[in-house]
């Protein structure tokens, strides 16, 4: 028992990089509008459909993946808020987003020793 409550809390080694963005996702998303439609730049590191922490925090998002690297500005016909999720060895392609839907808001969410788990990009 000292181990859990004691070394292993104050480590803060509770799980890996995908854990703790899943679960950051989860809480960021819970905070958005029903009907939240969602972009998820996490494949091949992690997919959408796979992580079960989002979906169970946030069951208004509606979350799509995002498969293959965009190279080039996107076309995709948005239908109300979307928000774009970028895992960070995938933000290169927000600039493209950005081209394509130049009004959003960006922000950047980070865990555990100031680590980027994320960056979102909103559009209204």
């Amino acid at each position: 028992m000292a181990l859990y409550f004691g070394d292993h809390s104050v480590n803060q080694r509770f799980g890996d990089n995908n854990t703790e963005t899943a679960t950051a996702l989860g809480y960021f998303l819970a905070d958005q509008e029903p009907g939240l439609q969602v972009f998820f730049f996490g494949p091949p590191r992690m997919g959408y459909p796979s992580l079960s922490t989002v979906p169970y925090l946030a069951p208004q998002a509606v979350g799509h993946d995002v498969i293959d690297p965009v190279a080039s500005s996107p076309e995709w016909a948005l239908s109300g808020p979307t928000e774009f999720i970028f895992l960070p060895e995938r933000q290169a392609e927000l600039d493209l987003v950005r081209q394509r839907y130049p009004d959003g808001n960006q922000v950047s969410i980070h865990g555990n020793h100031d680590v980027l788990l994320f960056v979102s990009y909103k559009v209204e």
